[in-house]
């Protein structure tokens, strides 16, 4: 883990503030990939054993998460078998904020958040959202192995 004053840039950033932790992260276009994802949920597992009783969550950039990275999924060997893995990715995000019960959860949206990244912030306790920042929770049809 990085200090949260070391003057270097990264995606992912924790940093506390007397009872308030704060997780940043900023994934360039708002688009969060498989790996992303399970990166984002291991720095939040990490932040949820600190003695905290708010955790913020929020993107730093013009976007909070526009949920899954397409790009990623286009050009993977196997778009289909990616989709899936980006789905349960997001979808193990989510699971966690919706279950954490011993501190106050706050999805902070600085900037636009859609699809996924929608979902993620609604599994948070409170939703704080900058005027101006437009949600769009609609999915397109993404192709999945087997029909799921």
């Amino acid at each position: 883990q990085l200090s949260a004053d070391r003057c270097t840039w990264t995606d992912v950033r924790y940093r506390e503030s007397g009872p308030v932790g704060v997780l940043n992260f900023s994934f360039p276009g708002g688009a969060m990939s498989t790996v992303q994802c399970r990166r984002l949920l291991e720095a939040y597992r990490f932040a949820c054993t600190r003695p905290t009783s708010v955790l913020v969550l929020g993107g730093l950039r013009d976007f909070f998460s526009n949920g899954f990275h397409l790009n990623v999924i286009e050009a993977a060997a196997d778009p289909a078998e990616e989709s899936w893995a980006n789905i349960h990715a997001m979808n193990d995000l989510v699971e966690a904020l919706i279950t954490t019960t011993d501190r106050l959860t706050v999805a902070a949206l600085g900037g636009n958040a859609a699809a996924g990244g929608v979902m993620l912030a609604l599994a948070a306790d409170e939703v704080w959202c900058r005027d101006g920042a437009i949600l769009n929770p609609h999915y397109t049809l993404l192709a999945v192995p087997n029909g799921h």
